[in-house]
């Protein structure tokens, strides 16, 4: 269902802000994606050493703090041109959620010219109230109700797991659902 063709590039993203109020502060503190081609899965985990604001409230659900980024990030020109490259690459897009993660996106290529890629998205809050119907669709509370052990969210990596977790029960209750028709 959801990758079905091993020659093309899926990826399942999330990326973590900096919560801040005005459009030109905003930033991306972390970048994650799972790619998945080849019936192979590679981790990308991307910090933006630039951000100088990160909310109380982000820093406690994030866990990612300003000297995280600033020890493990990249400058966040060369972030976004790997994110850009990385995107420019890809068949599919796989998010939870995705309004944040493409708005994110839009204002990061537009602040460094980098022109908007037509690439397709699909955001699974879709698939899983359609499919898997958890008491919230919260990304955490649907993902745990249906067996997603870790509990570190808004992690982007973690997410991306949650989401990647999330994607292959709604293939195993579809081939399921399919079985019995």
């Amino acid at each position: 269902m959801y990758f079905d063709d091993a020659n093309k590039k899926y990826i399942i993203l999330d990326i973590e802000g900096n919560s801040a109020q005005k459009e030109n502060e905003r930033k991306i503190t972390q970048f994650a994606a799972l790619i998945i081609q080849d019936n192979k899965v590679e981790e990308v985990n991307l910090m933006n050493r630039n951000v100088n604001y990160i909310s109380p409230y982000v820093i406690k659900m994030t866990h990612i703090s300003l000297h995280d980024c600033k020890d493990n990030g990249y400058s966040e020109r060369h972030l976004v041109e790997e994110i850009h490259k990385l995107l420019s690459t890809c068949d599919l897009v796989y998010a939870y959620g995705c309004d944040f993660d493409k708005n994110i996106l839009k204002l990061m290529f537009k602040k460094y010219k980098l022109p908007l890629l037509d690439v397709k998205w699909i955001d699974v809050i879709n698939d899983v109230k359609k499919y898997l119907n958890p008491t919230k669709t919260k990304l955490s509370i649907a993902a745990n109700e249906y067996g997603f052990d870790d509990t570190n969210f808004h992690n982007a990596l973690v997410d991306c797991y949650a989401t990647y977790h999330l994607m292959k029960t709604i293939e195993q209750v579809r081939s399921i659902t399919i079985w019995y028709i």
